[in-house]
């Protein structure tokens, strides 16, 4: 299976990536399969990891036993893990192997923040609107929208008690 690498990143520390990169790494691999090894973990897991800069060696920093929000990207690249999931609980048959593809994925957001900042080059940002979570966005609105209706109430909070709560 690959991994995925941040592609770009945006401008807030700390936040995730706009695009994410799907490249085989043997080292990552090891590393993974060692230590679910060791824990006799079996399961979905989100892995965190980091390179060392001074050694160029692999480093494991985090696990948390649950999807992670690149869910979406890991099925466009190629590996449907909640299916994969649900078939072990279930006891069905899983495939032999499951690999993905090495592609990059571009999350709507991180798009639409490029262009706002730099419209004139819409032309550059429109092939990457094939490579990204736009389409199970249009399926699936609620989530975005729940999002912006409590940043909207957020913002009203706010405004409101800046003046005292008057509005």
């Amino acid at each position: 299976m690959d991994f995925q690498r941040g592609l770009l990143n945006r401008s807030k520390a700390y936040m995730p990536p706009s695009a994410i990169d799907f490249i085989d790494d043997e080292t990552v691999l090891a590393v993974i399969a060692k230590t679910m090894k060791a824990l006799e973990f079996e399961g979905v897991a989100n892995c965190d990891l980091r390179y060392g800069a001074a050694t160029g060696d692999v480093r494991l920093i985090e696990i948390n036993p649950r999807f992670w929000g690149s869910l979406y990207a890991s099925h466009v690249a190629g590996v449907n893990f909640p299916a994969l999931a649900l078939a072990q609980a279930l006891g069905l048959p899983l495939p032999r192997e499951t690999s993905s593809r090495s592609c990059q994925f571009y999350f709507i957001a991180g798009w639409w923040s490029a262009f706002v900042h730099a419209p004139w080059h819409w032309r550059s940002y429109l092939p990457y609107l094939f490579k990204s979570d736009l389409g199970i966005r249009l399926t699936d609105p609620a989530p975005d929208l729940a999002r912006m209706w409590s940043a909207v109430k957020r913002r009203i909070r706010k405004r409101d008690q800046g003046n005292g709560g008057l509005a």
